[in-house]
Formats: structure tokens, C-alpha cells, sequence
């Protein structure tokens, strides 16, 4: 049995939802929208992200109110910032 993790040098941003436990723990009608409006546009953007040319490169992971965005440093691209400014765009679109 191979007991090494192989690790992937990486960009990575952790973007956490204001809120999201006084949306979670409220029981109104608006906030019960707010809710799955949120989790209606986590899902719309990693379907969005599929579509673009990075997508088996910018790996996303949505757990509960936090989502983590990381993208490899050396991919296809000849300067390594041009990673960086791909997640960063990646950030700004979520």
C-alpha cells in the first residue's frame, strides 16, 4: 500500500458566505429564499465553470456557506500569473 499524497502546488480561494447561518437557522419565507437562491447559483456557476477551457483545471468544492476555487500553478499557460489572474477572474464571477 502507497502511503504518499501527491500534492498539486496551487493557487487556491476561500470564499465564505456572509449570513449564511442566519439564513440557515431563520425560518421566514425570505430567508428560506435567500437559501436556495444561493445554493441555485453555486450550481449554475460550477455548470458555467464546465463550459470554459480551465474547467478540469480550476477545481471547486461548495461545503455548506464556504467555497474553495484552486487552480495549479503551472498549467498551460507560459507565465505562471496568468493562472492567478484566471482564478482571481474565477472569484470575481462567484
Amino acid at each position: 500500500m502507497n502511503d504518499r499524497i501527491d500534492y498539486t502546488l496551487s493557487y487556491v480561494a476561500y470564499l465564505d458566505v456572509l449570513g449564511f447561518t442566519e439564513m440557515v437557522m431563520n425560518e421566514d419565507k425570505k430567508s428560506k429564499k435567500r437559501l436556495a437562491s444561493y445554493f441555485d447559483r453555486v450550481d449554475g456557476l460550477t455548470a458555467y465553470f464546465e463550459k470554459l477551457p480551465l474547467k478540469d483545471k480550476v477545481q471547486i468544492i461548495a461545503i455548506s456557506d464556504s467555497i474553495i476555487l484552486s487552480l495549479p500553478i503551472n498549467s498551460e499557460f507560459e507565465n505562471p500569473f496568468d493562472n492567478l489572474k484566471q482564478l482571481c477572474v474565477a472569484v470575481g464571477i462567484f
